[in-house]
C-alpha cells in the first residue's frame, strides 16, 4: 500500500478553500459575523478558537482529576499495614537476572 505524502503533512492537507455545504452551518456563522462585525473567516476563526480553548482546559481539568484519583489510591496503598521484610532483589531475581 502506498501512502500519499500528502497526507502525511496536515499543512499539505489543509491549503486549500474549506467548502461548507450545510446551509444551516452558513447561515449560522454569517450570522456570528454579522453580531461580531467581522468577516466570515474571524467568525469562523474566532469560534474554533474558543472551542479549541474550551477543550484544552477539559482535557487539563480531566488530567487534574485522573492524577488526583491516582494519588489517593497510592495514598491508600502505602497507608496500608506493612507485614514481614521488603523484597530484595535476591528475592524475586535468580544469578542471571531473570524472575524466579
Amino acid at each position: 500500500m502506498t501512502v500519499s505524502p500528502i497526507h502525511d503533512n496536515a499543512s499539505l492537507v489543509m491549503t486549500g478553500p474549506i467548502q461548507i455545504r450545510n446551509p444551516e452551518v452558513v447561515r449560522d456563522i454569517r450570522a456570528l459575523a454579522d453580531r461580531l462585525g467581522v468577516p466570515l473567516t474571524e467568525a469562523v476563526a474566532s469560534a474554533v478558537r474558543s472551542r479549541l480553548e474550551e477543550e484544552t482546559a477539559r482535557r487539563v481539568a480531566s488530567d487534574v482529576e485522573r492524577r488526583r484519583t491516582v494519588e489517593n489510591v497510592l495514598a491508600r496503598i502505602d497507608a496500608l499495614p506493612k507485614h514481614g521484610r521488603a523484597l530484595t532483589d535476591d528475592d524475586l531475581y535468580d544469578a542471571h537476572g531473570l524472575p524466579k
